[in-house]
């Protein structure tokens, strides 16, 4: 099969994958209506990853159009575990679809087999049940051995989980498993020798990253009330021996964070909640490629009202997909991804608005258009903050003072809604140059 087709197969825009699968029948390798098992195996696998309806249901007439006997058991497997996953669009039943096929889950263990973190690797067990999760192998592993590695070169298992952190499966484990380019991160990974636990629990802290720059500190808080705990979540693929496999990572800087983090994951992630669309689950954001990456940071809080530490308390501080970001504030996924609006001059007075170097559509005289025009040199000027109150009372935008409720009601309407995120202010998501003829 053509390195390209295959490419535009797994494009990240929904369009681009339909037109290619509308295009199969045109394929050098499709000739004379027969597909051979090679190209079956592979378009079954695209399109057991494939989410959009739409493209869904034109793969699905594509192959369907082929001869009954050539479409084989791979096609008819691939679209029924799609439609299956197709009727659940949330977050939730997205970061688990991998685990419905050959997976395993790897935790640590002490000597002799000691369990750790076993409460945090029920809550992801009472998740991956044998029902949905039948392929899926829970692994025990002793602290810093190496047999974690057997599952990727002598067992074909297509998803990894890990609960607690890598370099509990010792160095190479992070090496080779851990995710470099995570906005959330651990300073240390592994134990030094001869330090005392509730030191060591200190130096466990996790890092934020923003554009290479550590930008905020989470560390661990013990108090006469009870203590605070941080944990991550991770979801990103790793080419690990001969392949790419999915890893999904539930870690904390001690065991409570680790329970949190899990618990969170297996039992608050798929919880329905008030999101701008009702009273769901969090869906997934707008568009996703085959293999999205996730990031989330969880705070747990806890009372000492037993010797065993469980959370009372489970707060998202920050979840990410791609380059989405979930707003806790509004309840909806903002599109955090470098846009660039230009706003062109001429003479002092504005002529073109793009988008992303494409005009935005509007009417140059049009009230949207002053208003848009508004908007932008409000943040070019103020760091991105837009001012309804100024925006209220600007005649040039609606030839007389307005009611500021009327405004943010319009801005919830409006073409550049998308790249507007409203919370205790109002900001416009996007790099503005303006342009002066």
């Amino acid at each position: 099969m053509d390195s390209e087709y295959l490419r535009q197969l797994k494009s990240s825009p929904a369009a681009i994958r339909k037109k290619a699968w509308s295009e199969l029948h045109l394929q050098p390798f499709a000739g004379h209506g027969v597909l051979s098992g090679e190209v079956r195996a592979i378009l079954a696998e695209v399109l057991r990853n494939e989410d959009d309806e739409d493209v869904h249901r034109m793969a699905v007439d594509t192959l369907l159009s082929f001869s009954c006997c050539d479409c084989g058991e791979h096609v008819l497997e691939a679209n029924a575990a799609s439609r299956s996953r197709g009727r659940d669009r949330s977050l939730d039943g997205r970061v688990w679809t991998s685990f419905q096929r050959p997976s395993v889950v790897l935790h640590a263990s002490g000597p002799g087999y000691k369990r750790r973190d076993a409460e945090a690797v029920q809550h992801v067990a009472r998740r991956l049940s044998f029902k949905d999760s039948p392929a899926t192998d829970f692994r025990p592993l002793p602290v810093g051995e190496k047999g974690w590695q057997e599952f990727t070169t002598t067992e074909p298992v297509e998803a990894i989980c890990v609960v607690g952190r890598l370099g509990l499966l010792g160095q190479e484990a992070v090496a080779v498993l851990e995710n470099r380019e995570a906005r959330f991160r651990f300073v240390q990974q592994e134990r030094a020798k001869g330090v005392l636990t509730d030191t060591v629990r200190q130096s466990y802290h996790i890092h934020e990253y923003v554009d290479g720059r550590n930008v905020n500190e989470y560390r661990p808080l013990d108090r006469p009330g009870g203590r605070t705990d941080y944990g991550i979540v991770q979801l990103y693929r790793k080419f690990v021996g001969t392949r790419h496999v999915t890893v999904l990572l539930c870690a904390g800087c001690s065991s409570l964070g680790t329970m949190g983090a899990a618990l969170w994951l297996a039992r608050d992630l798929g919880r329905p909640t008030d999101t701008a669309d009702g009273r769901t689950p969090i869906p997934q954001p707008p568009s996703l490629g085959p293999h999205p990456t996730m990031e989330a940071l969880v705070r747990s809080v806890c009372v000492p009202n037993s010797r065993i530490w469980r959370p009372a308390k489970i707060d998202l501080l920050g979840l990410y997909v791609d380059h989405y970001q979930w707003s806790n504030s509004e309840m909806k996924w903002l599109d955090i991804q470098p846009h660039v609006i230009e706003l062109q001059m001429q003479q002092g007075k504005p002529t073109l608005l793009k988008i992303d170097g494409t005009p935005a559509g509007f009417q140059p005289e049009s009230q949207n258009f002053r208003l848009a025009v508004r908007v932008v040199q409000q943040a070019h000027e103020n760091n991105g903050v837009v001012d309804t109150v100024a925006l209220a009372n600007d005649v040039w935008i609606w030839g007389k003072s307005i009611d500021p409720s009327l405004v943010k009601q319009k801005l919830h309407r409006f073409s550049l809604t998308k790249l507007i995120s409203f919370g205790h202010e109002i900001r416009l998501n996007a790099q503005v140059r303006i342009i002066q003829a």
